[in-house]
């Protein structure tokens, strides 16, 4: 059984990833308001928050395969994702900013809340190999949500400052990025 401590522990480390992306995104829009910070947030935390329900629901059938291709697929959303901005920062080096987004679009947001919540699905079919996972399921995955929340929030709103610091190469250090965080989460999950 899980105490609310590992649950708090848990959530903070499957927020990490959110959190870094939000900070990329945050880097490279031109103007990133507070209401670009909550669309990511909520995007970011409701994914973190359907998944390990989501995971419950799969249950033991499918935790062996999840657990396999959770990082490939991971590493590859979050990939092309960093390519396409490393490409796209490419078009636009005769601009003055390198912030070069007005606003994300939905279909990237959710592509990114996807790539960054696969381990939060995982950890739900864990939860379900446990059997109630401690704390219960609706309890621990709205943890795991309102955690995710708050440090895409957040992570949205240090973007934005240190994105004022490296606005020439915004879009190209956030994709840059982004290719490191999806390799990362396939070499963590090929290490498991």
């Amino acid at each position: 059984m899980m105490s609310y401590i590992e649950l708090i522990s848990v959530a903070f480390v499957l927020a990490i990833d959110a959190m870094t992306v939000s900070v990329t995104n945050g880097i490279r829009l031109r103007n990133c308001r507070i209401k670009d910070a909550l669309l990511m947030a909520v995007f970011f935390g409701g994914f973190q928050f359907i998944m390990p329900l989501l995971g419950y629901a799969v249950g033991e059938k499918v935790a062996s395969f999840v657990g396999i291709m959770a990082p490939f697929l991971a590493c590859g959303i979050l990939s092309y994702l960093g390519i396409r901005m490393i490409m796209e920062s490419r078009k636009n080096e005769e601009e003055e900013s390198g912030a070069t987004k007005e606003r994300l679009g939905y279909g990237e947001l959710t592509l990114q809340a996807i790539a960054t919540s696969i381990d939060a699905l995982a950890v739900g079919l864990s939860f379900c190999i446990m059997s109630d996972g401690g704390c219960g399921k609706l309890i621990s995955s709205t943890v795991i949500g309102v955690v995710a929340f708050g440090c895409s929030f957040i992570g949205a709103i240090l973007g934005k400052k240190v994105g004022k610091l490296f606005e020439k190469r915004a879009e190209l250090i956030g994709g840059i990025i982004l290719v490191i965080i999806g390799i990362k989460m396939l070499i963590e999950g090929l290490v498991k």
